[in-house]
């Protein structure tokens, strides 16, 4: 990341690309506070830019929803990830890995919202498209899943 930063500029497309990946590590490493830190200034980079790839924007988005559920800002997270739908169904079919990884977060925070049955078909959708890759989309997938599932069955005391 610095290496580029010193090559193309602080604001460079490409940066905001890099750290975006550099924020879904800190997520997986449990770093919520850098990984969001990195996101934000993604974002923060894609905003300036007048005709930066709108997916790019998305990814971010879907990220930074997903270290806010983690830290329990849903309705942060949600307003995100709504956003982030929005934008990959310009491109994409419903049933592309990458709706289906952004589906997931977003049916993540509706489960930690408590609303089980509007989480549960989204959340079965997305694990059903990403059955075929492997990796952490379908991880995530299936985790949400399950965390549905437990959360679903405490609430009503199975």
């Amino acid at each position: 990341l610095n290496l580029y930063i010193k090559s193309l500029g602080a604001d460079h497309p490409r940066i905001g690309y890099n750290m975006t990946a550099l924020g879904m590590l800190l997520h997986d490493k449990s770093d919520l506070s850098a990984a969001e830190q990195m996101l934000r200034r993604a974002l923060a980079i894609y905003d300036a830019i007048p005709d930066s790839n709108e997916q790019y924007t998305a990814s971010a988005l879907t990220e930074l929803g997903a270290v806010l559920n983690a830290t329990g800002r849903l309705a942060e997270a949600e307003s995100l990830l709504t956003q982030a739908l929005v934008i990959r169904a310009k491109d994409y079919p419903s049933d592309h890995q990458l709706v289906a990884a952004t589906r997931t977060e977003y049916a993540d925070t509706l489960t930690r919202l408590g609303l089980y049955d509007e989480a549960e078909p989204l959340l079965l959708q997305s694990v059903a498209a990403l059955n075929d890759t492997a990796g952490r989309r379908q991880n995530r997938a299936r985790e949400a899943l399950i965390r549905l599932q437990q959360r679903r069955a405490q609430s009503t005391g199975e």
